[in-house]
């Protein structure tokens, strides 16, 4: 009879984006395997001999996480770095009076891209909503005469406008982008991209501008808009943003009223997960804290 094979015991744990590693797999993004995903996650952080935490952003919920895994004498270091587009330069925002600042942000968007010509250095488009960047490039496309554009699988090549977003990750052209970006992203005159590519990818070709639009998404934090909007590591003038203005009734004012959420919503995935009664992603709703 064969013996059953214990689990192999990891002997370093990475942790790379941490603090939006948490909130992911505690989030919407996993939908009803919140106990299956936090079991392993719990077990394997605690039993690791080692564990290494990477954020830029590294806090709260980060060294929460090591806690309750018992990683006790832990230290998280965040070296701070402050964060710029390019030298000398400041972050222009648009203001937000009757949503005026999305609109302008779109018209200046179109006429940027329409007056692009072969050579120059490309535009992105950095949005938070995967609806916004959709019916962002097909305005676009639209605009530069492609008939098919309002179809998110149109073929990008007839404009120039590459989507990356969860629709259209299996689309050859932004397997290739994600594959090389720095290469690819010489093929577009734009790219439109949700938070698909909010981390884990650095372009260091250079780009003309980063623009962004940045509706109000539950859980998307300032520093998840920072991470998205400095995805192209060098950019030929200041990014222009729109800010929406919207809030959540629920979610925290300041930094100790995210930390005392942060808390107890580690403590309650930890409790329930463990006993076995998460069951959907509800139950650790930051609205029943």
């Amino acid at each position: 009879m064969a013996k059953e094979r214990k689990p192999h015991r990891p002997h370093v744990v990475v942790l790379d984006e941490a603090e939006q590693l948490v909130r992911h797999l505690f989030g919407q993004t996993v939908g009803n395997k919140v106990t299956e995903v936090g079991e392993a996650l719990f077990r394997c952080v605690a039993d690791a001999q080692f564990v290494v935490c990477a954020d830029a952003d590294a806090g709260a919920l980060t060294g929460k996480l090591l806690e309750l895994c018992g990683r006790k004498g832990v230290v998280v270091i965040n070296e701070y770095r402050k964060w710029t587009f390019s030298p000398n330069q400041q972050v222009e925002i648009l203001e937000n009076r009757r949503k005026k600042g999305r609109l302008q942000l779109k018209a200046r968007i179109r006429n940027a891209v329409k007056l692009w010509k072969e050579g120059d250095a490309p535009y992105m488009v950095a949005c938070t909503s995967c609806g916004e960047a959709k019916r962002t490039t097909a305005d676009l496309r639209l605009q530069l005469g492609d008939v098919k554009g309002a179809d998110v699988g149109a073929d990008p090549s007839v404009s120039g406008v590459l989507l990356v977003c969860h629709d259209t990750r299996e689309m050859e052209e932004v397997k290739a982008f994600l594959d090389n970006p720095d290469e690819e992203i010489k093929k577009w005159r734009c790219i439109l991209y949700s938070p698909t590519m909010g981390t884990g990818v650095s372009i260091e070709t250079r780009v003309e501008k980063v623009f962004g639009l940045l509706t109000s998404v539950r859980g998307f934090t300032g520093a998840d808009n920072v991470q998205l909007l400095t995805r192209a590591r060098n950019q030929n003038s200041a990014p222009l943003l729109w800010l929406d203005g919207r809030t959540f009734g629920d979610m925290p004012r300041t930094l100790e009223e995210a930390r005392e959420k942060a808390d107890r919503l580690l403590f309650l995935a930890q409790r329930e997960v463990l006993a076995g009664k998460c069951k959907t992603v509800n139950e650790l709703s930051l609205i029943h804290i």
